[in-house]
C-alpha cells in the first residue's frame, strides 16, 4: 500500500485552523492513489479525526487555539486492503486568540492606609485563549496641589492575590486590570477605592491633615519641668496636658516659672489612633527677683547717730537663685 514519503508542509496557521499541503506526490509503495486522506489530533489527546481529500491542500478548521496538532497524510490504491500507514508527522501549533473577556469585577480584598490587596477569579485557558498571558493593575489617583501618580504593575498570573503598594492615605484610587496575550488585550472597568486614614507621623506631617479627615485630628501636647535655675521650683511633678482641635497652629502655657526647663511631648491623633510624639525642651526666661511690701511694717530695725539698720524681707526668685 502506498504512503507518503514526507510531512505534510504547513502554509498558513490562525487561532483555529491550521492550511497544510498534502505533500502526497512521492510515496512509498505501489498506486495509484485513488483516496487522499488527513488525519489529525492533539498531541496531548487520545482522539483522532479523519477527512477525505480531494486537493493539493487542506484547511483544517474548528481547532483550538495555541494548541499543539499532530498532522499526518493516508492513501489508498485499488483492491483489498489498499490503505498504507500514514505518512511521517507534522507537528505544529495553533496561534493564540484574542482573550475572550477579562476577569469579573475586581474584588477588594484589604483596604489600608498604604496598600490595596485586590482579588480575581481563576484565569483559566477558556478565557485567556492562550497559555501564555500577561496580568497588569493599573492605577492612577490625583490629591492637592495638582499631585498624581500613574504606574501599571506587572503580577504573577497564578497568584490568587496582588497587593498594590506605596499607595498614599486616604485617597480615592482608580484601579483597572489588563489580560493580555500575544494576539490581544482586554481592559476591565475602573474600580474606584478609598485607601484607609493613616496614624500621623511627627514631626513634618503633624500638620498634614491630608491623610485623614480633619475634623476627625486632635493635637495633644503634655508638658513637665525638668530642671529650673531656681532651686525652690519642683521639677518632679506629674506631666500636664492639653489638647487641641485640627486647626490649631499654636498654644499658649499659662504660669509657668521663670529659668525652667520644660519637655513638650507633641503628638496627633485620627480615627485610627495616636501617632508616635515628637518632644521638644524649651526654658523659659529669668526674671528680675522681687520683694514683698513694706507697708505696714517697721522696716527700720535700728538707728544711731552715723548708722541705720534695715530690715531685708526675702525676695521672691524669678528663675535664679537670690
Amino acid at each position: 500500500p502506498p504512503r507518503p514519503i514526507a510531512p505534510p508542509q504547513l502554509l498558513g496557521v490562525g487561532p483555529t485552523y491550521l492550511l497544510i499541503q498534502l505533500n502526497a506526490n512521492s510515496i512509498i509503495g505501489d498506486g495509484p492513489i485513488i483516496l487522499k486522506e488527513v488525519e489529525y489530533r492533539m498531541t496531548s489527546g487520545s482522539w483522532t479525526e479523519t477527512h477525505a481529500v480531494n486537493a493539493p491542500t487542506y484547511k483544517l478548521w474548528h481547532l483550538d487555539p495555541d494548541t499543539e496538532y499532530e498532522i499526518r497524510v493516508l492513501l489508498t490504491r485499488p483492491g483489498e486492503g489498499g490503505t498504507g500507514l500514514p505518512g511521517p508527522p507534522l507537528i505544529t501549533r495553533t496561534k493564540c486568540a484574542e482573550p475572550m473577556r477579562t476577569p469579573k469585577t475586581l474584588k477588594i480584598a484589604e483596604i489600608q492606609a498604604r496598600r490595596i490587596a485586590v482579588d480575581w477569579e481563576s484565569l483559566g485557558y477558556n478565557i485567556t485563549r492562550c497559555h501564555t498571558f500577561n496580568v497588569t493593575i493599573c492605577y492612577h489617583y490625583f490629591r492637592g496641589h495638582n499631585e498624581s501618580r500613574a504606574d501599571c504593575l506587572d503580577m504573577d498570573p497564578k497568584a490568587p492575590q496582588h497587593v498594590v503598594n506605596h499607595l498614599p492615605p486616604y485617597t480615592n484610587v482608580s484601579l483597572k486590570m489588563i489580560l493580555t496575550n500575544p494576539e490581544g488585550r482586554k481592559e476591565s472597568e475602573e474600580t474606584i477605592i478609598q485607601t484607609d486614614e493613616d496614624v500621623l507621623q511627627p514631626p513634618s506631617s503633624i500638620l498634614n491633615t491630608n491623610l485623614c479627615r480633619k475634623e476627625e485630628v486632635r493635637y495633644e501636647v503634655s508638658y513637665s519641668s525638668i530642671r529650673s535655675f531656681d532651686p525652690a521650683v519642683p521639677v518632679a511633678g506629674p506631666p500636664q496636658t492639653v489638647s487641641n482641635l485640627w486647626n490649631s497652629t499654636h498654644h499658649v502655657f499659662m504660669h509657668l516659672h521663670p529659668g525652667t526647663t520644660y519637655q513638650f511631648f507633641i503628638r496627633a491623633s485620627t480615627v485610627k489612633g495616636f501617632g508616635p510624639a515628637t518632644a521638644i525642651n524649651v526654658t523659659t526666661n529669668i526674671s528680675a527677683p522681687t520683694l514683698p511690701d513694706y507697708e505696714g511694717v517697721d522696716a527700720s530695725l535700728n538707728e544711731t547717730a552715723t548708722t541705720i539698720t534695715v530690715l531685708l524681707r526675702p525676695a521672691q526668685a524669678k528663675g535664679a537663685p537670690i
